[in-house]
């Protein structure tokens, strides 16, 4: 498998988007500001509404990303959210590559697609919002930085292995209870990080288990 990655990064790496991060911050501050004047706005024109999507929408395939984190629940926590996905993104680039996060990324818009088509065909119609995509950033930023010591609440440190470890028993928990759309986007997340670890990164999942072990 990792074969397969270093032919597609001699091929494909030159059309990487640099420093993409960068855009998807900018894109995030974007949707905040569709969603704080007019939410609905985004439900209508920019969701992933795969039903809209195949019936001509294509432009949803892309513009569902625009949802940032954490605006559900407030502007300031969405504009902090966004903050920390920059910071981690930024050291995630500077470890992996430009072309190594354009495929976590695009992977991850793809199988959303993909999970959100099955869905749709075969228990009906569905509106998939990008939040466990943005989530799954710190799933590639504990699997690369498993020792990386966070305060949490700030005042407990807690290393960056033990929240991802709680964030994964967190989605399976939530999935049990989730909506249709929400096991539809915690799906696609997990194949999306499972073939991302296949096919590239397998060395750095080895070591963040030996981490978790001790070794």
């Amino acid at each position: 498998m990792n074969k397969i990655y270093y032919n597609l990064e001699r091929r494909f790496s030159r059309y990487a988007i640099r420093d993409l991060n960068k855009y998807m911050a900018v894109i995030y501050v974007f949707g905040l500001l569709v969603i704080t004047v007019n939410p609905m706005f985004y439900y209508a024109r920019f969701s992933l509404d795969i039903g809209r999507l195949l019936s001509g929408e294509l432009w949803r395939a892309l513009t569902f990303i625009i949802y940032p984190p954490f605006v559900s629940i407030s502007i300031f926590l969405s504009l902090f959210g966004i903050y920390i996905y920059y910071n981690f993104t930024t050291a995630l680039i500077y470890a992996w590559s430009d072309f190594k996060f354009n495929l976590y990324i695009i992977g991850g818009i793809i199988f959303y697609i993909i999970v959100g088509i099955m869905a749709y065909l075969f228990f009906g119609p569905l509106m998939m919002e990008p939040t466990y995509l943005a989530f799954s950033i710190f799933i590639g930023f504990a699997f690369t930085f498993p020792d990386t010591t966070f305060l949490m609440f700030f005042f407990i440190p807690i290393r960056a292995k033990y929240l991802a470890v709680i964030e994964i028993i967190l989605y399976l928990f939530m999935f049990t209870m989730a909506s249709l759309s929400d096991k539809a986007s915690i799906i696609a997340v997990a194949l999306n990080i499972t073939c991302f670890i296949l096919l590239t990164d397998r060395y750095s999942f080895k070591n963040f288990i030996n981490s978790l072990k001790g070794r």
